[in-house]
């Protein structure tokens, strides 16, 4: 299939749903996100489906999915996630994905992901009045969060030298490259983009700079002085995201560390291993 071919077949599929599916009267909503939700969806994407139902319908429609997922295409494989009310779908040949959640009409509330979506059904014009009120949701930047997440980042210094020294390496590895995600998501924060974006869009959602110094958190190998290099790469990114953070909220971050000192005994740590 050529990029055409591939485009067409998203739609083909998005037809068949909402020919199949949609129009039961079980379904009171039905939206797209995700992607296509957002209008930027391409040759690899998946499709995101959203249902809605009457609270008391719930039981009975969600476990009919499957059935009703065989009317639009050939199911190759399905994964029952009902810990977070979905399905996902492989169907047809070409194992197109279709992930259908099901959600109960009071699970409905104002979200950052509510804001890129497409409405394709909505009865009473609930998801119009939702996707209203999730633009209108205020960028909330709570300094408690900031603060714990500041915090972890400078234990994480010591935590993972003396991880390093226990011979703990890949440990230590991850330790780096998860507190590089969770600056990169407190970036987020400070900027109003939804979480669920994530990584997949690193690329346009950072500056060059900052995508660097993301990249750079991330141990090239498990090794001692990788781990010690992604450590050094965090800590610059610590620095930058406080920065951000006093120019976006406009008051000092106020953590009371003797930052001097928590880095020269990590690097104490360091050289201890290096001399055994």
């Amino acid at each position: 299939m050529d990029l055409k071919d591939n485009m067409d077949r998203i739609k083909e599929i998005m037809s068949r749903l909402e020919d199949a599916i949609i129009p039961r009267p079980e379904i009171i909503g039905a939206l797209y996100s995700g992607s296509i939700g957002r209008g930027d969806y391409d040759e690899h994407s998946d499709i995101d489906l959203y249902t809605v139902v009457k609270d008391e319908d719930y039981d009975k429609i969600f476990p009919q999915m499957p059935a009703w997922m065989a009317e639009v295409g050939e199911i190759k494989y399905r994964i029952n996630r009902s810990h977070c009310n979905s399905w996902v779908f492989f169907i047809d040949d070409d194992w197109a994905k279709v992930d259908v959640a099901v959600y109960k009409r009071s699970e409905l509330k104002p979200k950052f992901e509510y804001r890129g979506i497409k409405i394709v059904k909505d009865h009473e014009g609930l998801l119009a009045e939702v996707q209203k009120l999730s633009i209108d949701l205020p960028s909330d930047i709570p300094k408690n969060h900031f603060h714990g997440w500041l915090n972890e980042c400078r234990d994480g210094q010591i935590y993972t030298a003396r991880h390093c020294a226990r011979g703990w390496i890949m440990s230590a590895v991850g330790e780096a490259a998860y507190e590089g995600e969770q600056l990169f998501y407190l970036l987020l924060k400070l900027r109003g983009i939804p979480e669920q974006y994530g990584f997949r869009d690193a690329e346009n959602i950072l500056s060059d700079k900052e995508f660097q110094m993301l990249l750079a958190t991330r141990p090239k190998e498990a090794t001692i002085l990788a781990v010690r290099e992604g450590m050094k790469a965090v800590w610059k990114l610590l620095k930058h995201v406080e920065t951000e953070y006093e120019r976006v909220v406009g008051e000092p971050v106020g953590i009371k560390c003797d930052d001097e000192e928590l880095l020269a005994v990590a690097e104490k740590i360091y050289e201890s291993i290096e001399g055994q």
